[in-house]
This record gives structure tokens, sequence and C-alpha cells, in this order.
């Protein structure tokens, strides 16, 4: 998934296609959100900028929720 807002690629005056001089930066590759669904307990790494590692929740099997002040 690729920013659209920040093409490397643009257009010349004449209607032609600029071709990009370099690759995209580890900061500016965007990636999908991450929505959790329900099942056993599976968590993702990635690598992030920096070699560091996120981890994220991919699916799990408890919820909690906060509605009008009450923790259910």
């Amino acid at each position: 998934m690729k920013k659209s807002i920040e093409n490397l690629k643009s257009s010349k005056i004449t209607g032609g296609r600029k071709h990009a001089s370099r690759s995209r930066r580890k900061y500016e590759i965007d990636r999908f959100p991450n929505e959790a669904l329900i099942g056993d307990q599976i968590t993702i790494t990635r690598k992030v900028r920096g070699k560091n590692i996120k981890a994220s929740i991919k699916t799990i099997d408890s919820v909690n929720l906060a509605i009008d002040s009450k923790v259910k």
C-alpha cells in the first residue's frame, strides 16, 4: 500500500511520466491498519525502522468494552 499523497513519480508539463530516481524509504511505506478478529490468540511481528520489532494481535479470544463509563 503506497501513500497516494506522497508519490515519488509525477508528470511532466507535456503529459509524459517522470520515473522515480529512488525507492521508498522505510518511513514512507504505509501499512493497512491492524484489526483483531475473534479466535485463539495469534500475534504477528513485523520489522520497522531502526531494526525494531512491533508486535500486533491478529486474533484473540477476549475483548474489553467500555460503554457509558461501565466496564464489562
